[in-house]
């Protein structure tokens, strides 16, 4: 879950440079170290976070495990399903 966190967010949007086309990382979304340099962690805190090794994570941390909820469906803008109670 946390990698396909990390995975899911975008170097350049959250502020790093551009990847070349040449050797390095090919994997898609924030490493590890980008995480921590984000999150203004200590070198390698997301490698034991990920790896079960943190006993103590910060909110931070936490608050990046959480799902995201902007994007979930508001039930208020939910369209009106009929009411099986009804008859027509």
């Amino acid at each position: 879950m946390l990698q396909e966190r990390r995975a899911a967010l975008d170097p350049v949007t959250a502020g790093f440079p551009a990847r070349g086309s040449g050797p390095g990382r090919k994997a898609v979304g924030l490493s590890q170290e980008q995480m921590d340099e984000l999150l203004v962690r200590t070198h390698g805190t997301c490698n034991r976070f990920e790896n079960g090794r943190l006993a103590h994570p910060g909110g931070e941390m936490i608050a990046f495990c959480t799902p995201d909820t902007a994007d979930a469906p508001d039930a208020r803008s939910a369209p009106d399903t009929p009411d099986a109670s009804r008859t027509s």
